[in-house]
């Protein structure tokens, strides 16, 4: 049921929007006047024919709640620019799957953006606030669940991913379970609930991975760069760093478009080009740089630039030249 507010209320008063769940009374405070396009959207919400919105509670018997995971309700649903949800708190976990638009979910002194295909499980035991960007409508899918028996896996859940991965197959599931209740339907719905946060956590730990990569990676190229004068053990720094070579090797590539020992060349060759234009001797260069000897200087130097060391030196200071005249 959703009250609209009065004619003869004053202006300027924030309107009150009352959403009666079985479960919990839930206020929606609109933080300014209706304009015509969010009563519109409003006036759509009350239509039972509005495609996008789906809305569902389910009120557990006592086989229901002792399943390691309850479903209390769930949605999918459209809300407006002007959309605001302050909560103090509901006895119930919420997973929000994001399909369209944007919100900002705040909770625990964090501020989440939720963006298309991004995935948020919520403790909302604890107080939080629901809103959508500025100027931009949300569209979303979310599930209400308690946890009798699954409370550590729960807590190892809570949090944000900008990736959802196939969550979206259990929000489905969820969803059309509501439209056939039945006395298995509890089981149903603790299963499903289990297997998203299966995937939740397998998410959490390729992402954690990858933050994990991301750092070695970028602690590679810097060490590669402020040792490329040194003679460098590429599986040694791999090894030092409790990482296979092979692996590290494919993830460097994949991270620069080159393997660890073309990236060092490719430096090695740009700290040369630069020593020789300041006169340096080749000999000199070639030591400094971190090549074996003025033989393999050369060689390599051609290979990567189709020029020996002595012919870039010669062609730079005759352009200079020519530049100056």
């Amino acid at each position: 049921m959703i009250e609209m507010p009065e004619e003869n209320e004053k202006k300027g008063t924030a309107p009150k929007l009352e959403f009666q769940m079985d479960y919990q009374n839930v206020k929606c405070i609109i933080s300014e006047d209706f304009d015509a396009e969010f009563q519109a959207f409003l006036e759509e919400k009350e239509n039972e024919d509005a495609p996008v919105q789906k809305v569902y509670c389910y009120t557990p018997d006592e086989e229901a709640r002792q399943m390691p995971f309850c479903v209390t309700a769930a949605a999918d649903w459209t809300v407006g620019k002007k959309y605001y949800t302050n909560r103090q708190g509901i006895e119930s976990y919420q997973c929000i799957l994001t399909t369209g638009g944007c919100g900002y979910v705040e909770t625990e002194g964090k501020v989440y953006t939720c963006s298309p295909g991004s995935l948020l499980l919520v403790d909302c035991y604890k107080p939080h606030l629901y809103r959508t960007a500025p100027s931009d409508y949300w569209e979303y899918k979310h599930i209400h669940f308690t946890a009798p028996g699954g409370q550590k896996v729960v807590d190892r859940c809570i949090g944000f991913l900008e990736y959802s991965g196939n969550a979206a197959y259990y929000f489905d599931s969820i969803l059309n379970e509501f439209t056939k209740i039945d006395r298995d339907s509890c089981f149903i719905f603790s299963n499903l609930v289990s297997a998203l946060l299966t995937e939740i956590i397998v998410l959490q730990s390729r992402q954690k991975k990858a933050n994990s990569h991301s750092e070695l990676l970028e602690n590679a190229a810097v060490y590669l760069q402020e040792h490329y004068s040194e003679n460098i053990n590429i599986s040694e720094f791999a090894k030092n760093r409790y990482i296979s070579p092979y692996y590290f090797i494919r993830l460097f590539k994949e991270s620069f478009g080159m393997s660890p020992y073309n990236y060092l060349v490719n430096y090695r060759i740009s700290r040369a080009k630069e020593k020789l234009i300041r006169n340096g001797s080749v000999e000199e260069v070639a030591k400094s740089c971190g090549f074996s000897d003025v033989n393999n200087f050369f060689r390599v130097f051609k290979k990567y630039t189709g020029t020996t060391p002595n012919k870039f030196r010669d062609q730079y200071y005759q352009n200079d030249d020519e530049y100056l005249k």
